[in-house]
């Protein structure tokens, strides 16, 4: 009993020497600045009244868009740092708090699971500290706790392993016999945990599978309770059942692949080579090797085109058998593979999302870090010679270094922005998002020089792309120094040029600088004949309905109202996001033009 204390006395040092030691590694990378999709998702809060707070609050956190449900939880927890708008440190700061709460609820949940298996002490808290800590410190982890908009990832997370906790907790009191405690702190965590998860981003939903899968595998041996099996068909099936009927027969999963340059079946095939980089940069990662731009992913048009396609769905599929014919003989592994797998179910499989995102890693590398601590204590155990167990001793502790190091350098990129953009588009010279983050970065660092580089460099990479030009235009407006792109030349290419994603953020900046008298030198006649021509243009899908809102803003600016409001009819027939804000400009510029009877008769509708 002594010795058991002083064990756990031990290790909750070492623990305490980790959360130390992982401070002082993130430390150097919380300040910087808003990246992205930081500042659609954050700016709104610099709106914010002290005399209409809660009515500002109530109206940011319920009217998301960042996911199907909106993600309030997510958002409310921004909107409580709305003093610290300017301060980019306090937002990354609270994004490690979250990181460091969520390695302790880890390390506890790792110590319950272990404990109820009947582990014993020490083997128990090695492999939950090793683990804990391979999750902590590994450089995967790193853009997820800087890019502050990524805390969306890491609160559905927090309360995933909360609800799991109370999940193994209920099982740990229901194998002690007291059933109704035990069903509560299941049920508890099933539900309210999973509620808060969901709410803070929509996978929150994979609790369930999280469940589904320790059940099937490292407590498969656990004795069942009276009525477990109906728990189990009310918080586990019955729910999976519904989500599989949602996708299956109410989403429309296939429309999102009109946007996207593959198909279904492209993006099946190219995940199964993703989900092996992902495990390789977790155990072998090369240094400054991350990014959040990886559009230039070479997409998978059938199993040989790459090459690497095959032997990567051939080791996908086998590791699929495998853990499901081994959940009980060799239930670790098991575990391992199908909690990865489990973790990627929704972001790296059928789903129209880019194919690829660090941050899907998240909380899915933790079964694979599980197995390898239990295998290296394994080894220790077994092995009977000194020298190879000092071996492993050291190689574990050099190889955490090394992992530790190289999260450093990572780190170290994110606390100086511009440095970071600029290494990004060298790194990924076919990256779109990349170069374009560059020469953002350049424009808004007053050296546009640097900036038209990059877009010169977009023009020759990407010369089917629509938006090069426009951001082009923007920096002309910004700088106007800055000779603009030949508008002859440029509306021959805007004729048969592709869509792209920047395009629709171009426009709206481009128009905004119009409307804002911020850009005197490009006339309302010149983005007119832009818009046209990209509206005349068959390729151009993406944003066709947000040309005629921008067309609408350009009227309304000149009073010419009517023509504003007809410019949101055309865009309106056909799917638009933010619709209701769209109808609601469309009544005020009927109004405007006092076309009375159409803006009360729409204003109903």
């Amino acid at each position: 009993m002594k010795s058991s204390i002083r064990l756990q006395w031990l290790y909750s040092l070492l623990f305490l020497l980790l959360l130390g030691f992982s401070s002082a590694l993130y430390w150097q990378g919380l300040d910087g600045s808003f990246i992205l999709d930081d500042e659609h998702n954050i700016t709104e809060i610099k709106n914010f009244d002290d005399h209409s707070l809660s009515e500002d609050m109530s109206r940011y956190v319920f009217s998301g868009e960042a996911g199907a449900l909106g993600r309030p939880i997510s958002l409310l927890s921004f909107a409580l740092q709305f003093h610290n708008i300017h301060n980019i440190f306090a937002f990354k700061y609270v994004n490690f708090c979250i990181h460091l709460l969520i390695a302790t609820c880890i390390f506890w949940l790792l110590i319950k699971i272990t404990r109820l298996l009947a582990w014993d002490t020490h083997k128990s808290l090695f492999i939950a500290l090793l683990s804990t800590a391979l999750w902590l410190l590994s450089p995967i982890q790193v853009s997820t706790v800087l890019y502050v908009v990524q805390r969306m990832a890491q609160l559905s997370v927090l309360f995933t392993v909360i609800g799991l906790l109370c999940f193994v907790q209920g099982r740990t009191v229901l194998a002690q016999g007291k059933l109704r405690q035990g069903y509560l702190w299941a049920s508890i965590g099933m539900f309210v945990a999973g509620i808060f998860a969901i709410f803070s981003k929509e996978n929150g939903i994979l609790l369930i599978l999280y469940v589904l899968v320790l059940e099937l595998t490292l407590f498969h041996k656990i004795p069942e309770p009276k009525l477990w099996k109906l728990w189990k068909t009310i918080f586990v099936y019955s729910p999976l059942l519904i989500i599989i009927a949602y996708f299956m027969f109410v989403a429309n999963v296939l429309s999102g692949y009109e946007i996207r340059p593959f198909s279904l079946t492209e993006r099946l095939l190219t995940e199964s080579r993703i989900l092996l980089d992902y495990l390789r940069d977790t155990f072998l990662p090369q240094p400054q090797s991350f990014t959040i731009f990886h559009d230039d992913y070479v997409i998978s048009k059938n199993l040989i085109t790459p090459f690497s396609t095959l032997p990567a769905v051939i080791i996908v599929c086998s590791a699929l058998v495998i853990a499901w014919l081994w959940r009980k003989k060799i239930p670790v592994l098991s575990f391992a593979i199908l909690w990865f797998f489990a973790g990627h179910a929704l972001e790296s499989t059928f789903l129209a999302l880019m194919l690829y995102f660090e941050h899907r890693n998240y909380l899915a590398i933790l079964g694979f870090l599980f197995a390898f601590s239990c295998l290296l204590f394994y080894l220790y155990s077994i092995i009977q010679k000194k020298i190879l167990k000092i071996f492993i001793v050291l190689a574990s502790g050099v190889w955490l270094l090394l992992l530790s190091f190289i999260s450093y350098l990572e780190v170290g990129l994110w606390n100086n922005p511009v440095l970071q953009a600029v290494y990004w588009a060298e790194k990924h010279p076919y990256s779109g998002y990349a170069q374009s983050h560059a020469a953002a970065f350049m424009g808004d660092s007053g050296r546009p020089e640097e900036a038209l580089k990059y877009y010169a460099h977009m023009l020759e990479v990407f010369p089917e792309s629509s938006s090069h030009y426009i951001f082009w235009l923007n920096l002309h407006c910004a700088y106007p120094r800055i000779e603009p792109p030949e508008q002859k030349v440029m509306l021959a290419h805007f004729k048969q040029s592709q869509d792209d994603f920047g395009l629709g953020n171009g426009l709206n900046l481009l128009v905004s600088s119009h409307v804002e008298q911020l850009c005197p030198h490009i006339s309302r006649q010149k983005i007119e004949e832009i818009l046209g021509v990209l509206l005349d243009n068959p390729n151009i899908n993406i944003t066709h309905t947000l040309l005629y809102l921008q067309l609408g803003r350009l009227f309304a600016y000149h009073s010419e109202y009517l023509k504003a409001a007809a410019m949101i009819e055309k865009g309106t027939a056909y799917p638009m996001p933010n619709r209701a804000q769209a109808q609601t400009m469309q009544v005020y510029w009927l109004a405007q033009g006092r076309a009375f009877d159409q803006a009360l008769a729409l204003a109903k509708n």
